[in-house]
């Protein structure tokens, strides 16, 4: 009889600390920081800034001669691909890496080996930088993609300055050289903890 009650007793416990939909929460907190309406939101305003790119090569298209309509939207796709492969590659390191280059204490450069080939950066939870949370509510891929769309988006409204006094090659190399040298340090300054 007293095992009976003592199982009972246990039964009861077990299925009280079950139903503790605080427990529950407090763990899926813990383990879920992912908000789907910011998660929604940072994915429609990536796509919308992605979509900014082919507007801006109809745009340049309509404002130059028919001999160069080709080049010019030719030029911001090429930049489309260009520059979100470099900045999977390291440049999303170099803006948004651990500090890694200072000059009189300030840092101005990410480390290019925290991301690099985005490693680290996954779907599942925010994006972490020496254990710390860099931003919260959202995968860490959707924010590398949504700072990637803006690295993209700048060497093409720059690509408007030079419409037909530059080649496509050296366009190609000014385009990577500026990401590297000048976007992802003024990136980190801004948004990398620099």
């Amino acid at each position: 009889m007293a095992t009976t009650i003592a199982l009972a007793n246990a039964t009861s416990a077990v299925l009280a600390a079950a139903n503790d939909t605080s427990a529950v929460a407090a763990t899926a907190a813990a383990t879920q920081p992912i908000s789907g309406g910011d998660t929604t939101f940072m994915f429609l305003s990536t796509l919308l800034v992605q979509f900014m790119t082919p507007g801006l090569a109809l745009f340049y298209s309509g404002m130059v001669g028919t001999e160069s309509t080709v080049t010019v939207m030719f030029q911001s796709f090429v930049s489309l691909g260009l520059i979100f492969v470099l900045w999977v590659v390291v440049a999303f390191s170099l803006t948004f890496g651990t500090p890694w280059i200072s000059v009189g204490g300030y840092y101005f450069l990410g480390d290019p080996s925290t991301y690099f080939m985005l490693r680290g950066v996954t779907i599942y939870e925010p994006l972490q930088r020496a254990s710390q949370v860099v931003v919260k509510g959202f995968p860490g891929m959707l924010f590398m993609a949504f700072q990637a769309m803006f690295a993209v988006i700048t060497p093409a409204l720059i690509s408007g300055a030079f419409v037909d006094r530059l080649r496509f090659g050296p366009y190609m190399f000014f385009i990577s050289v500026w990401l590297l040298l000048v976007y992802c340090p003024l990136g980190y300054w801004n948004w990398g903890g620099g």
